[in-house]
């Protein structure tokens, strides 16, 4: 998916998401909800293309100080291994494995993968349902923000045939080629839901239906939201129609 779309699923899940704290209880007491919107939203609309980073600088989604300084560490191990590489047997030994974790390509595991989905799941479980400080509550607010900002990314990015990586099912695949004593691959290594064809590329009709969808989604959820939060107004805007309509 491209930044655009990206964009609209963090500003259907910024409003989604928090009426499901919201309706679950896991607001922070006695801070103005609406507040706590205005909080979470810029960094979940940040965390909907965090997992871009991964790019080359120049065609990063995002072009911030934070956004610099994950980019680079996520690619603090590449000139390294490229020396190695122009060595003879370079590639070889645990050390360079090792520097494959900070030099990342586009989609690859550290940002797009099971592993990472499951790691923000379980940050945002954390965030959630831990009890914070005055000084802590904003904290809170922004890794919640960033957390359902990425969830979301990962989300969509399943829905092209490009998929996610499943650290799982390569691990499996890696542990059976070491019993096997040759390379084999069971499962499948990515994760997606639709099948590898033209229509469902990247930029394709399928990503504009599903971003038109999403920006609808989008409107929708804000009007909801409008309406839950502020039913008198709402109330007293439907009492001019001449039906009998009431929001409860």
């Amino acid at each position: 998916m491209t930044g655009e779309t990206h964009r609209a699923g963090g500003a259907v899940i910024s409003v989604v998401g928090f009426l499901m704290l919201r309706q679950h209880g896991l607001l922070l007491p006695d801070v103005n909800e609406g507040l706590q919107l205005l909080v979470m939203y810029p960094f979940t609309m940040w965390g909907s293309v965090a997992s871009d980073l991964d790019h080359h600088w120049d065609s990063c989604p995002a072009k911030d100080a934070p956004s610099w300084c994950i980019n680079k560490a996520l690619h603090l191990g590449t000139p390294v291994r490229k020396a190695r590489d122009s060595l003879i047997n370079g590639k070889k030994g645990i050390g360079y494995k090792l520097l494959g974790i900070l030099d990342a390509s586009h989609r690859s595991w550290q940002t797009h993968s099971d592993l990472t989905l499951l790691s923000i799941i379980f940050l945002l479980w954390s965030v959630m349902t831990t009890k914070h400080g005055t000084d802590l509550a904003i904290l809170s607010l922004i890794l919640t923000g960033i957390g359902l900002g990425v969830v979301a990314h990962l989300i969509l990015d399943i829905l092209t045939p490009q998929g996610i990586w499943s650290c799982l099912f390569v691990g499996i695949n890696k542990l059976i080629s070491l019993v096997l004593h040759k390379d084999v691959i069971l499962l499948p290594e990515k994760i997606h839901l639709v099948p590898n064809i033209g229509f469902f590329a990247t930029g394709g009709m399928w990503e504009t239906a599903i971003r038109r969808l999403l920006k609808i989604a989008a409107v929708l959820s804000v009007v909801y939201l409008m309406v839950l939060m502020f039913p008198d107004i709402w109330q007293g805007i439907l009492d001019l129609i001449p039906y009998e309509i009431e929001i409860t």
